[in-house]
């Protein structure tokens, strides 16, 4: 019986904390034909576990148990303690001149888009190493999804590779002004970094899936209109929901920048979220509307929202954000679950 109550305390302390800590943002954007929309955003970072090795792993399960014991009842600067030690294992401790290999960090961030009734929820994930990223858009009345996919599964070996290239020619790469102004052995390997650099890149996994109409190679390697067309195959009233989010996140990745009254808060997207061949962004240019929601001075935090935030935010109260270390069909159906 002791043991089953320690369980299950242990089971009700952890669910007082969420998985990875995130912020809170909220503001507007303006769109081209007049209208306001608000936006209400989390942002969160998760240690890429699968990229520790097996010391940092066993310390990172010992840390997550610290934090779901000790979080709720600790003060600020022990909060602060535990953030900074889980940020800690972001850091790749023997990396220090490439900064792909350097960071083992998932950003995650989940956003909210309201014009009028229409809400459009969505979730974006940058994977470590630049390895690329995975968008999963969701309207609720009519079921619809949007998911963009940019990834490359090998993209620690390019990292690696340019490492080992960087720093063999560094001098030499530091001199030259121009490619023609290397050394012919410098110039041969770089030929040959290329070429491999090729054969890594023939890997990237590259779709977009418009509500169940499958594009492979979109954006970027399918036929100019292909997009156009499955856009055009949604019904007007999902056109319409989706139209906004997709503009702000072409926007914010034309523009990237600090949210304001946020220090070091950005909105992450891609330009390929709105192709030229859907015709104008709906989305004005920013203007950094966006304003921090959540007071205190850490950066992030473990704490739940309560359940109005939440409501508002994620659709429902007791939300998770989704595990982003796995396979990519399981971080995209992980990144789902969390939008319904």
């Amino acid at each position: 019986m002791t043991i089953l109550l320690l369980a299950l305390l242990a089971a009700q302390s952890s669910a007082t904390v969420l998985p990875y800590p995130g912020v809170w943002a909220r503001g507007e954007l303006g769109l081209i034909d007049g209208r306001r929309c608000s936006l209400f955003l989390w942002d969160g970072a998760a240690v890429a576990a699968s990229l520790l090795d097996t010391n940092e792993r066993e310390v990172l399960a010992q840390l997550r148990q610290e934090i779901a014991q000790q979080w709720q009842e600790g003060d600020r600067p022990a909060q602060a303690g535990l953030l900074r030690r889980y940020l800690d294992l972001m850091q790749a401790p023997n990396q220090r001149s490439f900064a792909p290999l350097q960071l083992r960090r998932l950003t995650y961030q989940h956003l909210r888009v309201a014009c009028g009734e229409t809400v459009v929820r969505s979730g974006f994930v940058l994977f470590p190493h630049a390895a690329g990223y995975a968008l999963v858009a969701y309207y609720s009345p009519t079921n619809a999804h949007l998911i963009l996919v940019d990834y490359a599964p090998k993209a620690k070996e390019v990292a690696e590779d340019a490492t080992a290239f960087l720093e063999a020619y560094r001098s030499e790469l530091e001199q030259a002004s121009s490619e023609e102004e290397l050394p012919r052995a410098v110039r041969g390997a770089w030929a040959e970094h290329q070429k491999r650099q090729q054969r890594l890149e023939k890997g990237r996994i590259r779709f977009t899936d418009f509500n169940g109409i499958y594009l492979p190679g979109c954006p970027g390697k399918c036929p100019p209109g292909t997009l156009a067309d499955a856009w055009s195959r949604l019904a007007a009233e999902e056109r319409l929901a989706f139209a906004p989010l997709l503009g702000l996140l072409a926007r914010a990745a034309a523009n990237p920048g600090e949210l304001s009254g946020r220090p070091g808060l950005v909105l992450f997207g891609t330009e390929a979220a709105w192709p030229e061949e859907f015709g104008d962004n709906p989305v004005r240019p920013l203007e950094g509307s966006l304003a921090r929601l959540t007071p205190g001075p850490l950066p992030s935090t473990f704490t739940r929202p309560d359940a109005a935030v939440a409501r508002d935010l994620f659709g429902r109260e007791d939300w998770e954000p989704p595990s982003l270390d796995g396979k990519l069909h399981d971080v995209i159906k992980a990144m789902r679950r969390a939008l319904r």
